[in-house]
């Protein structure tokens, strides 16, 4: 059994008539979001709930508005979503939990901490863009840093804010970054001829001073791993309201990370506020390191608040089944 192929040229939205619509309703009507089908071309209210039911459940805005996003989930095929519950039971078994786990999703843009296979919170993220993807691992939390500091990592220093520093000479000043020879003096950045400087061989390190405006935000959590990945505060929230947010440089950055910080060092949220309000570096310590899951499962059952809703995912680093097999 096939479901039918969608395949409207606009937007449609509530109060719109078009053919294509009774294609709509069986395809909601199968995958249980829509009690009955009917022939109606009319996009009713009905009709509309089920949308935004359907758009809830493939981790998009709940708009009601079918556009290409919608569109393009509403045409997976039963052989797609089969093959990604297949393969998602298949990582979920291989995970590995301790008495207190932290699984971040890409697909459901997600974190999701657990204490004794209990849900405790869960929370947006934002992970790396396609071309720099946060790399799948298990790793382990061991500390929580307040107000950090930020070492540029190679990459983002070269791509990212070397071309800035040559366009204009202040934007060093302007983001509070110093600048470090390897000896770790400073070095006075006008002194530095920042279009003659060899990539292969650069001299400086970049740090960003501790501040609101860091780009790690207030709290990082030490995350061990060899390839400079961080879970972090940013100041950049606006972010999270996207529905699609493969958006960082690789790191994943937190919705709630004072939440996080309080749980995992067993604070309660005045006490993380007082950590940060010193406005000082310094690391807090676990009890015991917290292990984390940063994985890809394109299906994940919401359990928070007691539900138990399916969650289909993005697909950003398009590791999952091509929609038309």
């Amino acid at each position: 059994m096939k479901l039918p192929e969608f395949v409207c040229a606009r937007a449609l939205r509530s109060g719109d008539k078009d053919d294509s619509i009774p294609v709509l309703r069986q395809i909601l009507q199968s995958l249980g979001y829509l009690e009955k089908v009917t022939d109606s071309p009319f996009f009713d209210m009905e009709l509309e709930k089920a949308v935004k039911a359907f758009q809830t459940g493939h981790c998009l805005g709940a708009g009601g508005v079918i556009e290409d996003e919608t569109k393009v989930r509403l045409n997976w095929s039963y052989t797609k979503r089969l093959k990604m519950i297949s393969d998602s039971i298949s990582k979920i078994k291989n995970l590995v939990c301790a008495s207190r786990t932290v699984i971040i999703n890409i697909p459901t843009y997600s974190l999701y901490a657990f204490e004794d296979e209990k849900l405790k919170m869960s929370m947006k993220v934002i992970v790396g863009r396609p071309e720099r993807p946060t790399p799948l691992m298990t790793s382990y939390v061991d500390g929580v840093e307040f107000n950090p500091v930020w070492v540029v990592p190679h990459t983002i220093l070269f791509e990212d804010k070397l071309p800035k520093i040559q366009e204009d000479p202040e934007f060093l000043e302007k983001n509070n970054f110093k600048i470090f020879d390897h000896n770790d003096e400073e070095v006075d950045p006008s002194t530095v001829d920042w279009n003659d400087v060899d990539v292969n061989d650069f001299p400086y390190v970049f740090k960003q001073e501790a501040g609101k405006d860091n780009a790690l935000g207030l709290i990082k959590f030490n995350l061990k791993n060899n390839e400079d990945i961080y879970m972090h505060d940013t100041p950049q929230r606006e972010l999270f309201k996207k529905n699609l947010r493969a958006l960082s440089s690789g790191c994943i950055r937190l919705e709630l990370p004072g939440k996080l910080a309080g749980w995992l060092l067993n604070m309660d949220k005045d006490t993380v506020q007082e950590e940060i309000d010193t406005d000082e570096t310094q690391t807090e310590p676990l009890e015991s390191p917290v292990t984390v899951h940063i994985t890809y499962i394109p299906v994940w059952i919401n359990e928070e608040h007691g539900g138990g809703q399916v969650l289909w995912g993005d697909d950003p680093y398009n590791l999952e089944p091509n929609p038309l097999n």
